[in-house]
Formats: C-alpha cells, structure tokens, sequence
C-alpha cells in the first residue's frame, strides 16, 4: 500500500506545483480505476511509463524527483514479488503432477 500512497502524493504535488507537466501526463488522477482519471489507468497511463522511464530526473524540484523514485523502487518490488509467486505457482504445480 506504500507504493500507492506515494504514487498519489506524487501526483498532487505534480497537480499543485507542476501543472503543465500533470496536464501533459493526461491529467492523471491519484487512485488507480478512479472515473475522473478519463481513461489514465494506473498500470498504462503516462505517469507510469514516465516513471518507469525515469522521466523525472528532468524536473527540477527535488521533492518530486524523491517521490517519483521511491514510486519506482516500489513498482520494481511489485513487478518482482509477482514473479516469484508466479514461480512458486509453476514450482508448486510441477510437484503436484509429479514431475521433479
């Protein structure tokens, strides 16, 4: 739940601080699924792609290049705690049929 907070509060500071930047990122909204996000998902929107780009590093404010890395470190967490339970799944899988 980290990683979503952090996503938010980088989205307002965006939204507050760097408007021009936020409107060309689609205007994403802070909760992934939210209505007002206008098509933006979470997992496809701009923000995303910048972040895993590391489009952030061009802005100036500090506290935002903060936020939008720890954003990313904690999508990298996600992305690798999904692989290992989809390992383990497979792994778990291959013993029930009896292969290894």
């Amino acid at each position: 739940m980290g990683g979503f907070s952090f996503y938010a509060l980088l989205v307002r500071r965006l939204q507050r601080d760097h408007t021009a930047i936020w409107q060309s990122l689609g205007s994403p909204s802070y909760f992934p699924g939210d209505p007002r996000s206008h098509g933006n998902d979470y997992w496809y929107g701009a923000l995303f792609d910048g972040i895993w780009r590391r489009d952030y590093l061009s802005v100036c404010d500090p506290d935002v290049v903060r936020l939008a890395r720890i954003s990313r470190i904690f999508l990298i967490g996600i992305f690798a705690g999904l692989a290992c339970i989809a390992l383990l799944v497979v792994w778990g899988l291959i013993i029930m049929l009896g292969g290894i």
